[in-house]
């Protein structure tokens, strides 16, 4: 469902939806610990919530890319 809807929210330009859908995703990574993947979708979701200049936002997906930063022993990359 959260690939639909993705989908469904780029057709639209709908780009709150974006990004929800792309930190749901992002979240079923990091519980698969599919840690490349993760960072992948929370960058995605943080290029789009500066565009909206959505700092609430922003905060969600900084929070858990620390985290696992942290847990790949790559906490200066948290950092940067």
């Amino acid at each position: 469902f959260y690939t639909k809807s993705l989908n469904a929210s780029i057709q639209l330009g709908y780009d709150r939806g974006e990004v929800v859908a792309i930190t749901n995703l992002a979240d079923l990574k990091t519980q698969q610990e599919d840690w490349s993947e993760a960072i992948n979708l929370y960058t995605r979701a943080e290029v789009i919530l500066e565009k909206m200049d959505y700092e609430m936002g922003l905060a969600y997906v900084y929070g858990p890319m620390g985290t696992i930063y942290y847990a790949l022993g790559e906490p200066d990359s948290a950092i940067s």
